[in-house]
């Protein structure tokens, strides 16, 4: 069976966006943003809403900020739990991100800066690396259990 899904709806659900006012730039040093994604989804009949979060709050940097978005979608047929799982960490999760992007370089680009792109992001290798560490915690557990 093929999987279908369309897009229901794209919110905006938080924005933050603060000026570091204690930065201050080295001479010859690129600046650095750090940031942290969280995906989030749950499901309704045949819908599923995927929420994205991205925050950087380091204070070494010239700005912080927390943007949250979430993507409602329309699925033909919810595929089993594990597949859907995939398909909302990875799929509608890359649909959501251009919008966060594009609201972040916006946020920017109104405190004065110029504007900041997060750079793409591959969230194949996000989910594959969250299902690794998962692996390794469960297999922690079942090891102190045993003990």
């Amino acid at each position: 069976m093929e999987l279908k899904f369309k897009v229901a709806a794209i919110k905006q659900l938080e924005s933050h966006f603060a000026l570091n006012p204690d930065f201050k730039p080295e001479k010859d040093k690129p600046i650095e943003i750090g940031y942290g994604i969280n995906i989030s989804f749950d499901k309704r009949d045949k819908m599923v809403n995927v929420i994205v979060s991205i925050v950087s709050d380091k204070k070494t940097q010239p700005f912080t900020f927390n943007i949250a978005t979430a993507g409602l979608f329309n699925f033909n047929k919810l595929p089993q739990k594990q597949e859907l799982e995939k398909v909302a960490h990875i799929n509608c999760a890359s649909i959501i991100f251009p919008y966060i992007r594009e609201s972040l370089a916006d946020l920017a680009r109104r405190s004065g800066l110029p504007p900041f792109h997060i750079d793409p992001v591959n969230f194949i290798n996000i989910y594959e690396e969250q299902k690794k560490a998962e692996a390794k915690d469960t297999g922690k557990k079942e090891k102190a259990a045993k003990a």
